[in-house]
């Protein structure tokens, strides 16, 4: 039976098969000719319908004497109108605008991929810098040259895929490369080829590896090449409309004025939310890092002020932390090689925390002692091991006070060995108590005033947190010019930032700008933990207890009936769970009477607020156990019969006596039904 049966089961099979080759076939073609329309509009796109007759009547090079009539309008230009300009804005001032992009938004949060760079419209530019970019932003409008600006363009143009538009443009228009063939187009794919097999000949550096060219790349001296980059320059861009506005900024003309801001202007924010086709690459929108700039609230002064302030809490945590401890003297060694010097008052500061821990000590010996009597053996082992390092910890920081006391004066600093080339350049009748010397290895460099300064800055500020010129001056004994000119190569390398980040403080604070951006992450922490949701678990226990369904904060007496229903008014649950399950969950002793009561004494009512779909459905059927209804306090019953969704059904489908009904009880209100038979005397 089954050698019978194989002949059979190998004809299924194979007729399967050819089902599935035929489907796969259809989906081919089907792709094949989307593919096919595709590649004939775009070479409508490119070519479009002129005749190479016409297209070799136009002139391939600008003319050469400014005399001259103009030529031809080119191809695509309306007849009467300009070639491709760009608007004039030179009557408006520049704007610079800077945005901190946060590190952690640089990537997509759904595929980890960064964002794609975005370089801007013909009305403006984007320029995407990181946290390490810092410098001020008045030197953005002279990063160009009006004099040197063409080359630059020149060379930036070649890179960009214009050229290679404009290259095949021109070959196809100057009957470089034919576009028709036996009486057929040329397929785009094979134009392409052609014409960089072309731009090989004439133009080898265009297409050639860029780990293998020195230098800019030459341009040679080609018609064809020639009227690609001029064409570029003059119709795609407008090389000599921004030689002038370069010149206008550079004389004075237009003013460039530079903000920085924590959200976008409406100029900026139009550049942000710009079409696609505003964007060199071909990135989806959720990968542009555009999409990740904070947009503007639109918020009054007082308010836009109080959103970007800092924490007064943070900024005295991060100072704490960035504060160093040390409990012995290596520790101290260690903190002057990075703080640079420490002054009277943060010796006076090492002594209030040496004296603190030395009071940590006596509380933990005390304690020690209290649980000596509680565990034995085991105790006295922990007990002896921690009064050792107690009395280490308390030796070393005695130590280490009178050490920092001994030979100086209340205006001394005291420095580290490793240090004193640097302060030797800052201070040049420097006296040191002790007479000591700097380690072969760091003597052996010669500092500069300024940039010794420079270095001792840098370090102060890595320990100080947000602090003023003054503060810094006052602490070195020295000029707040000199301290100023020191932040300012700070600010260029992009290690410290300026601003105004302690409240109540008027002057102009810098920080170390990893301990800002600390104090901006707990700032940010702690206005989370504000509006910070509780748990499920709370969010239920709290549930329960206002609603007093706890057996601890249950209601008593029909009294507390009425409030009840008002707190549940306009939820709707089945006619039938209301006396068995809700009401006695949240009633000790629940009667049914109670209900009964509160209604006929009109201080409550039930209706039905929702209707079904088939509401509208003539049906003999009134409420069931299941209907869902919910009970309102009296008082309460206009404004949910307003809130509440209309009938489907319309009056006019209503019978005669339905419509009588329907006028009676709005002409009337609610009524009883002697009411309603006397009114409509049906």
């Amino acid at each position: 039976l089954e050698q019978e049966f194989e002949p059979w089961r190998q004809a299924a099979y194979w007729q399967a098969m050819h089902r599935r080759a035929l489907e796969r076939e259809a989906q081919l073609k089907a792709e094949n000719d989307q593919l096919k329309a595709l590649l004939r509009l775009r070479e409508q796109q490119l070519f479009g319908r002129k005749t190479e007759a016409g297209a070799a009547t136009q002139p391939t090079t600008p003319p050469a004497d400014p005399g001259t009539p103009p030529p031809r309008r080119r191809r695509g230009q309306r007849r009467g109108r300009k070639g491709p300009q760009r608007r004039d804005h030179s009557h408006l001032p520049a704007v610079v605008e800077d945005h901190e992009l946060p590190p952690q938004r640089c990537r997509c949060s759904r595929c980890g991929r960064p964002f794609a760079d975005f370089p801007g419209t013909e009305d403006s530019i984007i320029l995407s810098l990181s946290t390490s970019h810092s410098f001020p932003l008045e030197s953005v409008a002279r990063y160009l040259n009006s004099k040197t600006v063409r080359p630059l363009l020149v060379q930036a143009m070649l890179d960009a895929p214009m050229f290679g538009v404009r290259w095949r443009w021109i070959t196809g228009t100057s009957l470089a490369l034919p576009r028709f063939q036996g009486g057929k187009k040329v397929p785009a794919p094979l134009q392409r080829m052609r014409a960089e097999d072309l731009m090989a000949a004439v133009f080898p550096d265009q297409i050639a590896c860029a780990d293998n060219l020195v230098g800019d790349r030459e341009i040679p001296d080609h018609p064809l090449v020639a009227q690609a980059v001029h064409d570029c320059l003059h119709e795609a861009m407008d090389v000599e409309g921004l030689e002038r506005l370069l010149g206008d900024i550079e004389s004075g003309r237009v003013a460039v004025i530079a903000r920085d801001l924590t959200g976008p202007s409406p100029m900026a924010q139009e550049i942000l939310t710009a079409r696609p086709y505003a964007y060199l690459d071909d990135a989806p929108l959720e990968e542009r890092r555009a999409q990740a700039v904070m947009g503007r609230r639109w918020l009054d002064e007082a308010s836009a002020a109080d959103l970007g302030r800092l924490d007064a809490a943070a900024i005295d945590r991060v100072r704490g932390e960035a504060w160093p401890e040390a409990t012995n003297a290596d520790e101290l060694h260690d903190a002057l090689l990075g703080l640079g010097f420490v002054t009277q008052d943060e010796i006076d500061l090492l002594q209030a925390i040496a004296a603190q821990v030395a009071q940590t000590i006596v509380h933990a010996q005390l304690y020690a002692d209290a649980q000596r009597r509680v565990a034995e053996l085991e105790a006295l082992a922990r007990i002896s091991e921690a009064v050792s390092e107690s009395l280490y910890l308390e030796e070393s920081l005695e130590a280490i006070v009178k050490a920092a006391k001994t030979g100086a004066d209340e205006a001394a600093i005291w420095v580290a060995a490793e240090r004193l080339p640097q302060f030797h350049a800052v201070y040049p009748n420097l006296v040191l108590s002790p007479a000591i010397e700097a380690p072969a290895e760091f003597a052996e460099r010669a500092w500069a005033r300024d940039d010794a300064l420079v270095e001792i800055v840098r370090g102060r500020l890595e320990g100080l947190g947000p602090t003023t010129t003054s503060a810094i001056a006052g602490s070195m004994g020295l000029p707040s010019a000199d301290i100023e000119v020191a932040l300012a190569k700070l600010v260029a390398e992009g290690v410290v930032m300026s601003g105004l980040f302690t409240p109540g403080v008027g002057e102009t604070e810098w920080c170390d700008r990893s301990l800002l951006a600390r104090i901006h992450r707990n700032t940010v922490k702690r206005l989370r933990q504000e509006i910070e949701p509780v748990s499920s678990q709370d969010f239920l226990r709290f549930l329960f207890r206002w609603q007093h369904v706890t057996p601890s904060e249950q209601r008593q007496g029909p009294d507390a009936l009425d409030a009840i229903i008002a707190q549940l008014q306009g939820f709707e649950a089945p006619a039938a769970a209301w006396e068995s399950e809700i009401l006695p969950a949240r009633l000790e002793d629940y009667e049914f009477t109670w209900l009964d009561d509160l209604c006929l004494s009109g201080r409550a009512i039930w209706t039905r607020l929702s209707h079904t779909a088939n509401s509208g459905v003539a049906s003999g059927r009134g409420p069931i156990r299941t209907t869902p209804v919910t009970l309102l306090p009296r008082r309460s019953a206009p404004l949910w019969t307003r809130a509440a969704p209309p009938p489907a059904v319309k009056i006019e489908e209503l019978s005669s006596r339905a419509q009588a009904v329907v006028e009676a009880l709005r002409s009337h209100g609610a009524s009883f039904y002697d009411e309603i038979v006397h009114t409509t005397g049906l």
